[in-house]
C-alpha cells in the first residue's frame, strides 16, 4: 500500500472514529476482508471514493456554517462541534446534561440576587 492510501485511511480512521480497517470497511459498506486486499494492492478506486465521500461528508457535519459563527463565541462553536461529533443517544445525553446545568446556574443566579435584595433591605432599614 502506497503513503497516500495509508494517509487515506489514517484520516478516515480520524473523521470516523474508528479504531481499524476493518471498521472502514464496514463504514463505506465493503466486506471486511477487502483489507487484506488494500494491504496488498492499495486501495482500489472505489474505496478511494467511498473513503473521500465518507470523510467530506461526515466532516460537513461538524463545521459550523460561517453565518452562524458571526453570531456565537468560540465556546458556543467548539460546544456545538463537539455534540456534531457525538454519536445520537450521545447527544441526548449531552444535551441533557447542558439543559440541567444551565437550569442550575439560573437557579444559583435567582438565589445570589434574591439574598443580595435582602441584604440591602435589610441594610436600608
Amino acid at each position: 500500500m502506497n503513503n497516500e492510501d495509508k494517509e487515506l485511511l489514517e484520516s478516515a480512521k480520524m473523521v470516523l472514529n474508528v479504531a481499524s480497517y476493518k471498521d472502514i470497511a464496514k463504514a463505506i459498506g465493503m466486506k471486511e476482508n477487502c483489507v487484506i486486499n488494500w494491504s496488498n494492492r492499495g486501495l482500489s478506486k472505489l474505496a478511494k471514493l467511498k473513503i473521500s465521500q465518507m470523510i467530506s461528508s461526515k466532516d460537513s457535519q461538524t463545521k459550523i456554517p460561517k453565518t452562524i459563527n458571526s453570531y456565537l463565541s468560540d465556546k458556543e462553536i467548539e460546544i456545538l462541534q463537539a455534540y456534531r461529533e457525538l454519536e445520537k443517544e450521545d447527544q441526548e445525553i449531552f444535551y441533557h446534561k447542558l439543559k440541567a446545568a444551565a437550569a442550575e446556574a439560573r437557579k444559583k443566579a435567582k438565589e445570589t440576587s434574591s439574598n443580595v435584595l435582602q441584604e440591602d433591605v435589610k441594610s436600608a432599614v
